[in-house]
């Protein structure tokens, strides 16, 4: 005789091996069958045990998945797909507590009641589950496990101080989501597990924290059925859920199951809560870490043994309750409402001819209700495919494509993209079911490519959302204290570990401005750990430089290149500036030290360049005394002093001291002392710079243009500003210093008394217009008495030919003496008169800044004597304008060259 099957419990808590010890068993028979709790865990198992025997000798079935090779010998499944007829020599079922559950208990409590193995069954579970298998299955033999490792209680944890490799549970969607959401922006990101989302989408969120990539898990309940994970903490941030109907407080056994995944192995693990979850009952916690729990007395069944005659005595079958007190009548799930809102259909009813339908109205009614939209909507999804299973024998084709296209797109939000896979999994489940789809296999694949894709781009999704991998590989690197090497490209962008941090900006490090605050810590620890090869290569390029490679702004700033590495700042005196170098203070002293050296070694060489002569001059000991004392002043002053600076100075030189200075370069103007050299526009530059460091100037003024004689004034410049850039203030313009002492050459040579005109070459060295000279002019202290004459035109000679005859040509006018009348009328047909300017000189000098619409000229009135004549103070002209080319009337040099025709 056949020996009878051994039916063995396997009880114990949490990390006791018992799933473990479940596939050796399976795996020491010809054939088996495993049933898990969840899909997740379902694939978890089936990779275990492919891996040791082999892909072709194992199955795996779920409500959406079905891999049956031919020659299939161990069968993982969950628990609603176990093939129930199948024979197998070995047969086990985990989880049994969940006989007790108000939702799925009636299948848990089906299959421990009636699917044996020939050889050995196995009940994997809690302890709580002794006492009711002994009741209801008497033969059972019992085996209790211990758990490997210890459990404690570790209390009240922030999320801000949680420690790594920790679990946080929460019991909706939102309150993972909003969790996630924190743990990204204080450490880095985390890792999310639920029960809704594909194997492939689970695997790749467990990857990233089992790899190390984030050092945290937000997950549902899920966790708690089977999933082994490297743990250590479990954290609750709740300790009630909505069970489907009504929000409930946690039994002590449901927080231990899920509070047993820390800690794998024989490594100890914690548990407590954390949020707004309130601290846990010192009962609930005696019982948790003891593994001591309320027996289980009570089981969830439904009548398996259904009746197909109709529609009514099948659902009368579905309402029958137990004989036995332990097995308590399960609340109407999912399919069995739906059996009973499609009862009452005509549609339905009219189609449902005999015990075949019936039995077919009621495999449709299983389909699982994946969407979770409403019930009626499922309803309606049930309701339509059983009409065309019962019209035709199977789906249509064309209606079930247009389904799976609708929702083959992987863009949109997590939420968005969830949906989609909700809904996959619905059509997934259709193409598992025999014979309702023409093309079952086909189907199977399209709908299984799908889920994969939706299933790649919730995992991306989730990433994008709720992992900084960037402050969670530095977190990683700094704990670990892993040496880092930041690289930075030609641009000064800084990346660790392939991760964008921040800009090199020369010697600072400038943090990416979209890191938060809460990242911003980490990120600049890491940097400056990592950029610290990197400060001292680039120091050593920075000391080894060429001073081609530095120059210095005009708010005194030093760059290199185009990276700013420091300031000028006032020193002992002007032509010794201090330094202040831009380094990090990370970067160390040495740098800092280096900078600054090798700064003062440019600055050193620029001045001693731009004010050799003056350096020279000050240090010739062959200068007489006074003029040794107006040389320091010149070097004080940086080669411009104006002359009214050091007039008393001047006027005690004698003509020997004056020409040993002329012979270092200095020139004695009426207005300025300076030194030819210094008005080139380097040292101009240069001059500015450290005349402005020197007189404490919040913002510096910058040189005139180079080249140019005169610029207009400046508004609000600073004292002192116009000779140091080389130039005069006079009227609403500043004339540079040579070129003024020149106009003063030419002017020496006039009746600065009596008066007198400007003549073109005046008017040309300067630049300007006869009203723009007036202005100017008034600047330096003359009055410009304004006046206006007529016009002289001017006589065009005819030229002898070479034999001395003066030939007419018919082309040359003839100028013949013009009336008054005459020329009156032709006041008409051109401007016959022209403005003309005195200027005298004023003893008594006038504001230099004084704008010209202050200082009105005063008209002058001829006396007497005919327009045109000289007469009064002396009047110069240049030579008469060209024979060839008559007077423009609007050129505004027309008066004075009309007034050298009339001389």
């Amino acid at each position: 005789m056949p020996q009878p099957s051994r039916i063995c419990a396997v009880l114990g808590p949490t990390n006791t091996g018992k799933t473990h010890y479940a596939i050796e068993r399976m795996l020491a028979y010809r054939s088996g069958v495993i049933g898990l709790p969840l899909r997740l865990l379902a694939r978890e198992v089936y990779d275990r045990i492919v891996a040791k025997r082999g892909p072709s000798v194992v199955a795996l079935i779920t409500g959406e998945e079905r891999i049956v090779p031919p020659r299939a010998a161990y069968w993982v499944c969950t628990v609603e797909a176990m093939p129930t007829s199948l024979g197998a020599e070995f047969v086990a079922i985990d989880e049994v507590q969940l006989c007790a559950d108000p939702e799925r208990g009636h299948v848990f409590t089906d299959r421990m009641l009636n699917l044996r193995g020939l050889s050995e069954t196995l009940f994997l579970g809690s302890d709580a589950m002794w006492g009711v298998i002994a009741k209801l299955v008497p033969e059972a033999d019992f085996l209790r496990r211990d758990r490997f490792s210890e459990l404690a209680y570790a209390g009240t944890k922030k999320i801000s101080r949680m420690p790594t490799r920790s679990a946080i549970v929460g019991f909706s969607v939102d309150n993972v989501y909003s969790i996630a959401e924190l743990l990204r922006r204080q450490k880095g990101g985390a890792a999310v597990v639920m029960g809704a989302l594909s194997p492939r989408a689970r695997n790749a969120q467990v990857e990233m924290y089992e790899n190390g990539d984030v050092d945290y898990l937000v997950a549902t309940d899920a966790i708690g059925m089977g999933l082994n994970l490297d743990i250590d903490h479990v954290a609750f941030s709740g300790t009630s859920k909505f069970d489907g109907r009504k929000m409930r407080r946690l039994m002590p056994n449901e927080l231990a199951q899920i509070a047993g995944r820390a800690g794998r192995y024989q490594s100890p693990g914690t548990f407590g809560v954390t949020g707004e979850a309130r601290p846990l009952e010192d009962e609930v916690v005696e019982a948790i870490e003891n593994h001591r729990f309320t027996p289980i007395q009570k089981l969830q069944w439904r009548n398996s043994r259904l009746e197909f005659g109709t529609v009514a005595t099948l659902l009368r079958s579905l309402e029958q309750s137990s004989d036995n007190p332990v097995l308590m009548k399960a609340r109407e799930a999912e399919d069995h409402l739906t059996l009973r809102s499609l009862s009452e259909l005509p549609e339905i009813i009219d189609r449902v001819q005999g015990p075949k339908d019936v039995k077919l109205l009621w495999e449709t009614c299983q389909l699982p209700d994946f969407r979770q939209v409403s019930h009626n909507e499922h309803v309606a999804i049930v309701g339509k495919m059983f009409e065309f299973l019962a019209d035709a024998g199977e789906i249509s084709t064309p209606w079930f494509a247009e389904r799976v296209r609708r929702i083959d797109k992987t863009h949109g939000d997590i939420d968005a993209i969830s949906k989609r896979l909700a809904y996959i999994r619905t059509w997934t489940y259709v193409t598992q079911r025999k014979g309702w789809l023409s093309d079952e296999n086909y189907w199977r694949d399209e709908t299984r490519a799908v889920e994969d894709r939706l299933s790649d781009a919730l995992h991306s999704a989730l990433t994008k959302r709720f992992v900084d991998r960037r402050t969670s590989i530095l977190m990683r690197r700094l704990k670990q204290k892993e040496a880092m090497v930041a690289e930075v490209n030609k641009d000064g962008e800084v990346t660790i570990e392939g991760e964008f941090v921040g800009k090199l900006n020369g010697f600072r490090f400038e943090m990416d401005k979209s890191a938060d605050a809460e990242q911003a810590k980490t990120l600049r620890s890491a940097a400056f750990q990592a950029l610290q090869p990197e400060f001292s290569l680039r120091s050593d390029r920075f000391y080894n430089a060429p001073d081609t490679e530095f120059d210095f702004t005009e708010q005194g700033g030093l760059m290199w290149g185009e990276h700013a590495v420091g300031k000028l700042v006032k020193g002992d005196d002007i032509m010794t500036p201090g330094i202040t170098v831009f380094v990090d203070e990370e970067a160390g002293d040495a740098v800092a030290d280096k900078l600054r050296k090798r700064l003062g070694h440019f600055m050193d060489r620029k001045i001693t360049a731009a004010f050799e002569h003056l350096i020279t001059m000050k240090n010739d000991e062959a200068l007489p005394g006074l003029a040794k004392g107006v040389a320091f002043r010149l070097a004080e002053s940086l080669g411009v002093i104006p002359r009214s600076a050091i007039a008393t100075d001047i006027k005690s030189l004698d003509q020997d001291q004056r020409g040993t200075l002329r012979k270092h370069g200095i020139r004695f103007g009426q207005y300025t002392i300076f030194h030819h050299l210094m008005l080139k526009p380097a040292p101009t530059r240069l001059r500015l710079v450290l005349w402005s460091l020197f007189e404490n100037l919040d913002e510096f003024p910058e040189a005139p243009p180079a080249g140019l004689v005169t610029v207009p004034a400046m508004i609000d410049a600073p004292k002192g500003y116009y000779p140091r850039a080389g130039y005069r203030l006079a009227g609403e313009r500043a004339i540079r210093i040579d070129m003024l002492e020149r106009l003063a050459d030419m002017i020496r040579g006039f009746d600065v008394k009596g008066g007198f005109e400007a003549n073109p070459d005046m008017l040309s060295i300067t630049g300007m217009t006869l009203e723009q000279f007036a202005d100017l002019m008034q600047g330096l202290g003359y009055t410009a008495e304004k006046d206006e004459r007529d016009k002289v035109k001017p006589v065009i000679e005819a030229k002898p030919d070479e034999t001395g005859t003066v030939e007419e040509k018919p082309d040359t006018p003839k100028v013949a003496p013009v009336s008054v009348e005459d020329e009156a009328s032709k006041e008409t047909e051109e401007d016959t008169k022209e403005v003309f300017y005195i200027f005298k000189w004023v003893p008594k000098a006038r504001p230099a800044a004084r704008p010209q619409s202050q200082q009105r000229a005063k008209p002058h009135k001829p006396k007497g004597k005919p327009a045109g004549k000289p007469s009064g103070p002396n009047r110069h002209s240049a030579s008469p304008p060209r024979k060839e080319k008559p007077i423009d009337p609007d050129n505004p040099f027309a008066a004075l060259l009309a007034l050298k025709n009339k001389t």
